[in-house]
């Protein structure tokens, strides 16, 4: 069973929505940060054709990111093998050398890294590197790309025995940062990389590079196509992480000794907001939870000290789609974080039953909440009236 997944109380009265906390994200380098795994090839076969031989892909694709000093073969073997002679490999790495500098001195970072970081730092995570690339080589890039502050520990080949897919440079950084390995997860382009990272006991998400975009990365917990496809908060939710907020919560399914409070929640916190109708028919489901949410979605809420604070629930809409309902934070409450808290927990639930679709709606007087979700990736597909209030429609897809 998922970390992430709901568990009863001795007895079954209460279940919980228990959670793994994240404290740290782990870049790979080559192929990661920056696409250098691309201009490697390139360079290799420059120097292959130098002497008439062919580079075996499924040779160069066994190497992807482990250093030079790790190989349990030496790849100029394979040029003498075709060569039919000896040929002077001091003087052809050199040339490789010289090449692979020349071809990546100006590349880019990779789409999606910039706002990886930023987004790491800003939800207070610890930032790590593990590369099997010397450290000059990284920090050289590092520093023209001016990203070399944004990590808090970075571990080279120079720093290890032994590189990936070896867990040691993982191990390395996971010390540095003093993060256990189930709160930290890894963003690795290759085999190799991924192996390095799951055998560290790290969760492992592969981002394939155009280098390695063929390759089996199955043995990775997760797999995307770019960091700039999926934001940040997004992946951790994929992967049943939580993001804390910055005071404790806890959050649970809703039990019908709830009704109460929930009822007096929903009212108090509609009641500043300008957008409260007085009670009517349009609050039914409120009094009808267990048939109406926790058959085929779910009604969570947030606790602190003894007293519910915070509440939200997830409908189903469709086959694969669902809404959010019912999103209300106490007004004594409000500006601590519990709202995302919330967001976060429906999110991540609305996941483990399967949906891929979110949607909801707000009155335009609910300014904090239009907010919360559109920093949240929900886009506005319309706006319409219900009784005397104007309303935004949201959707969202979800990992």
């Amino acid at each position: 069973m998922s970390v992430a997944d709901t568990l009863y109380h001795p007895g079954g009265s209460h279940l919980l929505v228990t959670e793994r906390p994240i404290a740290a994200i782990i870049f790979d380098f080559d192929g990661i940060i920056v696409d250098t795994e691309t201009t490697d090839l390139q360079a290799w076969e420059e120097i292959s054709r130098s002497f008439g031989c062919e580079l075996p892909r499924d040779l160069w694709h066994s190497i992807i990111g482990i250093a030079w000093k790790d190989l349990a073969f030496d790849p100029w073997d394979c040029f003498e093998q075709q060569l039919g002679r000896p040929f002077d490999r001091d003087a052809t790495r050199a040339r490789l050398r010289h090449r692979r500098v020349e071809l990546a001195q100006n590349l880019g970072t990779m789409d999606g890294v910039r706002a990886y970081l930023s987004d790491a730092r800003r939800l207070g995570l610890k930032i790590g590197l593990a590369s099997s690339s010397s450290r000059e080589w990284v920090e050289r890039h590092l520093t023209r790309l001016g990203l070399l502050p944004a990590f808090d520990c970075i571990r080279c080949a120079d720093d290890v025995r032994e590189t990936k897919p070896n867990p040691e440079l993982y191990a390395s950084v996971l010390d540095g940062l003093g993060c256990r390995p189930e709160h930290a997860v890894a963003l690795e382009d290759s085999p190799n990389g991924v192996r390095a990272a799951k055998g560290a006991g790290v969760c492992c998400v592969a981002v394939p590079s155009p280098a390695t975009v063929t390759l089996n990365l199955d043995h990775a917990d997760l797999s995307i196509e770019s960091l700039a496809r999926v934001p940040l908060r997004d992946l951790l939710l994929r992967l049943d992480f939580s993001i804390a907020s910055r005071t404790p919560l806890t959050i649970r399914r809703y039990v019908d000794a709830d009704h109460d409070a929930v009822w007096n929640l929903h009212n108090i916190a509609l009641d500043g907001t300008g957008a409260y109708p007085g009670n009517g028919p349009w609050d039914d489901d409120l009094h009808h939870i267990p048939e109406i949410y926790l058959t085929e979605g779910d009604f969570l809420v947030g606790e602190r000290e003894q007293r519910i604070v915070a509440m939200g629930a997830i409908r189903r809409t469709s086959a694969e789609g669902a809404e959010l309902k019912r999103m209300r934070v106490h007004p004594d409450s409000q500006r601590r974080g519990f709202g995302q808290h919330m967001l976060d927990a429906l999110q991540r639930r609305a996941i483990q039953l399967g949906y891929a679709r979110l949607s909801l709606d707000t009155t335009v007087q609910q300014v904090a909440a239009q907010q919360l979700y559109l920093k949240n990736g929900f886009t506005e597909t319309g706006r319409g009236r219900i009784d005397r209030f104007e309303v935004i429609f949201y959707e969202k897809r979800i990992p």
